[in-house]
């Protein structure tokens, strides 16, 4: 995967982390919540997986629980889906994940919750996989002191969505991801 990711994106990775899911619907419940603004009014019903997900559009606090539907949404019962300007389906569920995923990170690590970091790491490590050892971070530790929250970004890999033997992946545009 790293190699793949580095002739994809020409830069050169070295490490990874894999976060489950499940980690980061326990971490907004530990924080007490996250604020964000929903996009869109979501209303999907899926009985096969027990999924029922029912938020409305607009700034609130969400917790695990809405989290994760948050997470999950891609088209409403009716067919409909996030805005072809905004990103539709996958689209628009990659870019919800991604600002949602920043906006937790931002609340997450408030002066606020200084007290609740234990249990921040703790969930983060017991649903991690990675290929770095504790040893790999010390060098960074002096850097993570003085990293400011406002200029964390997040790209998504310019590509279109392809169906292939009733499967559907994002397959990336090689011309534009080399600009």
């Amino acid at each position: 995967l790293l190699k793949t990711v580095s002739n994809l994106t020409g830069i050169d990775v070295d490490y990874y982390a894999v976060v489950k899911t499940k980690a980061l619907v326990e971490i907004v419940d530990i924080v007490g919540g996250v604020k964000f603004d929903v996009p869109i009014d979501m209303d999907y019903d899926d009985p096969t997986q027990d999924l029922h997900i029912k938020l409305k559009k607009g700034m609130q606090k969400i917790d695990g629980k809405k989290a994760e539907q948050l997470l999950r949404f891609r088209h409403n019962n009716d067919g409909s889906s996030y805005p072809a300007n905004y990103g539709d389906n996958d689209f628009g569920r990659m870019k919800t994940q991604r600002a949602f995923i920043t906006e937790t990170i931002k609340q997450s690590i408030s002066i606020k919750n200084i007290f609740k970091s234990k249990a921040i790491i703790d969930t983060i490590f017991k649903n991690l996989e990675t290929n770095f050892v504790i040893e790999d971070l010390i060098p960074y530790i002096p850097t993570a002191v003085e990293f400011d929250l406002e200029t964390i970004e997040n790209y998504q890999l310019p590509g279109v969505s392809k169906k292939c033997n009733d499967l559907w992946f994002y397959v990336q545009n090689e011309k534009e991801t080399k600009k």
